[in-house]
């Protein structure tokens, strides 16, 4: 049902309504921080869940179009209970759906989606997708996990090995090497990956700004410019 979408799924942090609001308000902070939207722009939110976010753009920012993208087709039901104007489609995963018609984006945002894919291939399909989405000088704003070598592997000899490893390019997550905790973890990432990652997406690092918020992991937020 709904409450177990929202609370199961799209935030597993958040035990009160109060605190589900106000964690939706956080987010909303933190991708929209900075970004002046202009009622002529196109906005699209990948992996737009029960609309908590879409919800919030509906009520403070005026737009020419709004459209989230969600894998779950129930997703995309709740998400229609929470929304008036965002236009909402279900896709296969690894692309933005016909929706999304090469260069008709001025935003694209993503909030915890990024931190759970853990398959480089998919990123890179993705960030294609929204290097193809976006208009020339468009932006685009995601999270990601943030590799912290000192608490990502054991003080063990084959822990150590791994973060020597790390530390010194021989591993990484673009070379396919696995580093996920967890079955709902995705890949975690060092700085120096994650821009070669978006480099080779044709994107421009605008901003990597790491966090690591109250009772949840390390992250980047990731700001880049078509």
């Amino acid at each position: 049902d709904e409450q177990t979408a929202r609370f199961g799924r799209v935030d597993t942090i958040s035990q009160t309504e109060q605190e589900y609001n106000d964690l939706a308000d956080r987010d909303f902070k933190d991708v929209f921080e900075g970004i002046e939207v202009q009622p002529s722009w196109n906005i699209l939110e990948i992996g737009c869940g029960v609309g908590r976010l879409l919800s919030r753009v509906e009520k403070r920012f005026e737009f020419q179009q709004l459209i989230g993208v969600d894998i779950s087709d129930h997703m995309i039901a709740y998400a229609r209970n929470a929304t008036v104007k965002a236009e909402l489609y279900a896709t296969d995963g690894c692309s933005l759906g016909p929706a999304a018609r090469d260069g008709s984006f001025d935003f694209i945002y993503s909030n915890d989606v990024f931190i759970h894919i853990d398959h480089i291939d998919v990123v890179r399909q993705y960030l294609a997708e929204v290097r193809r989405s976006l208009r020339e000088g468009g932006r685009f704003r995601f999270n990601a996990r943030r590799m912290v070598l000192e608490t990502m592997f054991a003080n063990t000899p084959g822990g150590l090995w791994a973060k020597l490893r790390y530390r010194l390019g021989w591993a990484s997550p673009l070379r396919g090497d696995r580093n996920t905790i967890g079955e709902f973890n995705g890949i975690a990432f060092l700085e120096r990956d994650l821009r070669q990652l978006l480099r080779e997406a044709g994107l421009k690092t605008v901003e990597l700004r790491p966090v690591h918020p109250p009772k949840d992991s390390p992250k980047w937020w990731i700001t880049c410019l078509k």
